[in-house]
């Protein structure tokens, strides 16, 4: 049987680049994310300096959007992803959704 991960970003960086994963880290840092949890919703809505990202829990999986030019243009691991991964595991979201093996993170062209 597969081993769950331990983290968002564990499940995740695969998509990422190294690049990405450093920028993230340093904007989760500085304190560039503000988490918006949605009361009774599977979803977070992010701020990361000027860019719009979305998570919304989909089954055992977790779609996600940014409005930063790169995620538009098909790039699926931007650094305001990934800073919102940083946080979000912080905080313990979607923590029940780690527990499964299938988790997967999925870009969602459609949002925001």
């Amino acid at each position: 049987m597969p081993r769950s991960p331990r983290s968002l970003r564990a499940a995740s960086a695969h998509r990422f680049s190294s690049y990405a994963r450093a920028c993230g880290a340093e904007l989760a840092r500085r304190g560039k994310v503000v988490v918006v949890v949605r009361r009774g919703s599977p979803a977070y809505d992010v701020r990361v300096g000027r860019e719009s990202v979305a998570l919304v829990r989909a089954g055992p999986k977790v779609r996600a959007s940014c409005s930063c030019p790169l995620f538009t243009l098909g790039l699926d691991g931007c650094r305001h992803l990934w800073a919102s991964l940083v946080v979000l595991d912080r905080v313990g979201a979607f923590r029940p959704l780690l527990a499964r093996a299938a988790f997967d993170l999925v870009p969602d062209r459609a949002r925001p």
